[in-house]
């Protein structure tokens, strides 16, 4: 049993060696992903599983630091219950560590924030992008089907009128008006002389 806990003894004291040097590794390898992140942003063509390996690789050596973390701040209330020895040093280097640690943390948080917002942001562009296109159509759609109907209307009053005296064109003119539902219509002659008009308006000037 005595042979068990040494080496048990001996495992935690390598383990705890360890922890250190390894934090740091983590630390300067999220600073290096955080400049590939940054790289793959300010790059418009990069492939966006490239980005989510980055971040994911990211979030792995996040989730280590507060594993570490957490078992200094486990260690270190365990200390100050039993009151050990050294306690406040030790809690002035979790702090420390916890300052080193919460720099690539919040650089993470940031460039993910800014992933999202940036896949948000295109394909709310893209929504709306197709939406003004569609909207368009069908306003194009339906000018051209009104513009259709009053061309068609036109040429039906032009061919009741055809034929008429000048006498009765006014008239028949303002009858063809009330049929097709128009609010004015105009006759126009040679060199753009009017020959006869109508309104619904009594008041309204002869154009």
């Amino acid at each position: 049993m005595k042979f068990v806990g040494s080496w048990g003894q001996i495992y935690t004291r390598w383990i705890r060696r360890l922890i250190p040097p390894i934090s740091m590794m983590v630390v300067v390898l999220l600073l290096i992903l955080m400049y590939l992140i940054s790289e793959s942003l300010q790059r418009a063509n990069q492939p966006e599983h490239l980005y989510l390996s980055l971040l994911g690789l990211s979030a792995l050596g996040i989730l280590f630091l507060a594993a570490v973390v957490l078992g200094h701040i486990i260690r270190l209330v365990s200390n100050y219950r039993r009151g050990a020895p050294g306690a406040r040093l030790t809690a002035r280097l979790v702090l420390t560590f916890v300052g080193l640690t919460s720099i690539p943390v919040l650089i993470v948080f940031y460039f993910s924030v800014s992933f999202i917002q940036r896949g948000i942001d295109s394909w709310f562009d893209v929504q709306v992008e197709q939406a003004m296109s569609d909207a368009l159509s069908l306003s194009q759609l339906a000018f051209d089907g009104q513009m259709r109907t009053a061309m068609n209307e036109t040429m039906r009053a032009a061919t009741q009128l055809k034929g008429v005296s000048g006498d009765l064109v006014a008239l028949d003119l303002n009858a063809v008006r009330r049929n097709t539902g128009a609010h004015e219509m105009t006759i126009f002659g040679s060199r753009n002389l009017i020959v006869a008009s109508a309104s619904d308006d009594l008041q309204a000037i002869v154009p």
